[in-house]
């Protein structure tokens, strides 16, 4: 999703209901168990396209909180 949003105008609506999807489902994955958090934000380049999203960013940080907060209750 984020990959076809970025190919969109700014004004596209489609835009941000792609890149809304795109940060769902990222969110998914992390919950399934991917946790490599820097790479997400700065080195996979599927991801590039979100890296500067706000929003992305955002919920990268409350789910590596709560994966923290896993661990830290786990261990």
């Amino acid at each position: 999703y984020a990959l076809v949003a970025e190919h969109l105008q700014p004004d596209d609506p489609r835009k941000v209901e792609l890149t809304t999807k795109a940060i769902e489902l990222t969110q998914k994955l992390i919950q399934h168990g991917y946790h490599d958090f820097e790479s997400l934000r700065t080195t996979d380049l599927d991801f590039a396209p979100l890296q500067d999203n706000e929003a992305f960013l955002g919920m990268l940080q409350l789910e590596e909180a709560k994966v923290a907060k896993e661990k830290n209750t786990t261990s």
